[in-house]
């Protein structure tokens, strides 16, 4: 199970028990694709993507305190890919996209085109 597919209903709450108890989360680097912060879901999804994508503005200060990596893209579908400040960015979650931008010092011009859009 990733941390992708825990439901909205105290979601801090069961990552936190989740990251507590995996037998792994010494073995990857925090920022690695395969901790259990970033890892994918059976969609292709990281919980950073999932997030990012409804808006969850909390979810996604919990995982930066934990140290997720944002840079992971995540699977439209078969054929694409984007990162969570751009689907937070597609589904008109400003507050989300702002506090990624500015906490994550994203700047590079894709960044800098999605704040102006915001």
């Amino acid at each position: 199970m990733s941390l992708a597919e825990v439901g909205m209903v105290n979601a801090v709450e069961q990552m936190e028990k989740m990251l507590g108890a995996d037998p792994k989360r010494f073995i990857y680097e925090r920022d690695n694709a395969e901790h259990l912060l970033n890892k994918h879901n059976s969609r292709g999804q990281n919980a950073a993507y999932m997030a990012a994508k409804n808006g969850h503005k909390s979810i996604l200060e919990f995982l930066y305190r934990n140290k997720a990596n944002f840079r992971i893209p995540s699977s439209i579908n078969q054929k694409y890919k984007e990162e969570p400040v751009e689907v937070a960015t597609r589904w008109q979650h400003h507050d989300c996209v702002l506090w990624m931008i500015n906490t994550l010092q994203l700047e590079t011009p894709l960044y800098n085109s999605i704040y102006l859009m915001t």
